[in-house]
């Protein structure tokens, strides 16, 4: 009546010499002497338009901020982390829990990732990547029914794509097989967390 499995896997991956696409600021590039003199006062108009921001009349405006899609050649990206899954029965009725730690970090000392304006942080999480996510699923059927009845929980720490805090969701739903084919009924974010985000 009662069993299953768990399984842990844990890893670790370290890439050298990553060329690394980063939005470096203007006034790194400026003091590193790549910007063109002048460079700011030609953007300037564009920035001020209604095109770009409509900044009123007499805004400070510099290379600060202005950012630059720039490749970085040299950067180390090193990946580790754990993912624990469990598939058990109890009866009639399944459970799926897991658990991932995912680390995710760059580490570079040039100047165009190692500055104040820098949205790669050297020895940080990199951003948009949780470190943390979790969940459980539930699928009951009983014998000879035609139903299935399904419902999870999925858990997502911060730094995560949507740029949320911390967030739990539920989902929930009824499968029903017909003669032919299958009918089924799913309701998702049933808690409304965050609504209109997912």
């Amino acid at each position: 009546i009662f069993g299953g499995n768990i399984s842990l896997s844990l890893y670790r991956q370290v890439q050298n010499d990553v060329l690394l696409p980063v939005d470096v600021n203007g006034s790194v590039l400026e003091t590193l002497g790549v910007l063109p003199p002048g460079y700011p006062s030609l953007v300037q108009p564009i920035w001020d338009s209604p095109a770009g921001c409509n900044a009123p009349p007499g805004t400070p405006f510099s290379a600060t901020q202005l950012y630059f899609s720039t490749p970085i050649t040299g950067t180390q990206h090193v990946y580790e982390g754990a993912e624990l899954t469990s598939y058990l029965t109890f009866g009639d009725l399944v459970v799926q829990p897991y658990y991932d730690i995912t680390g995710s970090v760059i580490y570079s000392t040039d100047p165009r990732i190692d500055n104040p304006y820098s949205f790669v942080i050297s020895g940080v999480q990199v951003a948009n990547t949780p470190l943390h996510k979790a969940g459980m699923v539930f699928d009951y059927k009983s014998p000879g029914s035609a139903f299935e009845y399904l419902f999870d929980a999925q858990y997502t720490s911060i730094n995560n794509p949507n740029d949320l805090p911390s967030y739990v969701t539920f989902d929930a739903g009824i499968a029903a097989q017909l003669e032919h084919g299958t009918l089924t009924l799913a309701a998702s974010n049933i808690t409304n967390q965050f609504g209109g985000v997912f």
